[in-house]
């Protein structure tokens, strides 16, 4: 078995760029929060044990599969996904895991949120304050498993 294609191993990078980032910012139309921004400049998109983060991969914007944050950001718009919306985590159930940029705090981050394809179009439950702490908090789950 190759370990680096196990889904049980950690697999990120390469980090995108300043200009990646910006880039996909302008064609998504809105600004990524700052936790957000962090980890596509460290990682670029990332996976752990059997869960996959959407970021910037090195097809930047021309990108056509998962785990380009473009390409699944803007496949899910076509099917009802407000364009405020950056869709970073589908774990292939009935719930996406999206960042809400028209809901910043103080700090100018995003809460994540559940959107369900199916049903949501009012209020969706928030499930931690920021990408990072969202991050945080998988790892730790990850690791304790």
């Amino acid at each position: 078995m190759d370990l680096a294609q196990s889904a049980e191993y950690p697999d990120f990078g390469p980090p995108a760029s300043e200009d990646m980032i910006q880039a996909a910012e302008q064609y998504l139309g809105l600004r990524f929060p700052p936790s957000y921004r962090e980890f596509l400049a460290l990682a670029g998109c990332g996976s752990f044990s059997g869960r996959e983060f959407y970021g910037i991969t090195p097809g930047g914007i021309e990108a056509t599969a998962i785990p380009s944050v473009t390409f699944a950001t803007m496949d899910e718009r076509r099917h009802g996904l407000p364009a405020h919306f950056v869709l970073f985590e589908d774990p292939g159930t009935d719930e996406q895991y999206v960042l809400d940029t028209q809901d910043l705090s103080r700090e100018g981050e995003a809460p994540v949120k559940v959107w369900r394809p199916a049903s949501d179009r009012g209020s969706l439950a928030v499930v931690a304050s920021d990408f990072g702490t969202y991050l945080l908090r998988a790892a730790e789950e990850a690791r304790s498993a």
